[in-house]
């Protein structure tokens, strides 16, 4: 872990559960100067909502933090905290970008996405936003163009990149695009 850009990065470790990842995040957590966070869990099944709950805590701790990337592809949790996640990270005033990736997450359908972005449209200096949630089978045009609306909202915001694993038709497309379109803001 670098001090001034800790990137954690799990892939395919057998050993890291619940309890580990709290330990980590703990003492992550103490790093309350820290203003970038990469972490990367890629398929860790054996993570679950314990686990994600201290991911929470730390984002409580970490007040400084201007960049933020999360990717949990394929982790396993009660769907109810990707909700509370947009709530966390809108309680962080300075976070400028954020990258959260979800693809293959099973449990994360339309109504999460929308509680989700309710929560997190409160985050009001974000300039930079990705969210992908690509190999998700269940996004609908209804959460797309919902998420469009949402981030219409955030005035500040100069970049913007998400992705969807739905298949949407051209109708579908061109009224998402036009929701985008009416976000001057964003750089091209």
């Amino acid at each position: 872990l670098g001090m001034n850009n800790p990137k954690i990065t799990v892939l395919e470790c057998s050993r890291l559960n619940d309890q580990v990842l709290l330990l980590l995040t703990e003492g992550i957590g103490k790093l309350q100067s820290l203003e970038k966070l990469h972490i990367d869990f890629k398929n860790l099944d054996h993570i679950g909502s314990t686990g994600f709950e201290g991911i929470l805590l730390l984002l409580a701790k970490l007040q400084k933090l201007r960049k933020l990337h999360l990717d949990i592809s394929g982790l396993t949790f009660k769907s109810e905290l990707i909700a509370k996640l947009g709530s966390f990270i809108a309680r962080l005033r300075k976070l400028e970008s954020v990258h959260l990736s979800f693809p293959g997450c099973r449990n994360i359908d339309d109504e999460i996405i929308l509680q989700f972005m309710n929560n997190l449209v409160k985050a009001k200096g974000l300039k930079e936003l990705c969210l992908d949630f690509l190999k998700r089978n269940r996004t609908t045009v209804v959460s797309a163009s919902h998420i469009i609306q949402k981030i219409s909202s955030f005035n500040k915001l100069t970049k913007l990149n998400f992705s969807f694993g739905s298949h949407f038709s051209q109708k579908e497309l061109f009224e998402l695009c036009n929701e985008i379109s009416k976000m001057p803001q964003l750089s091209t």
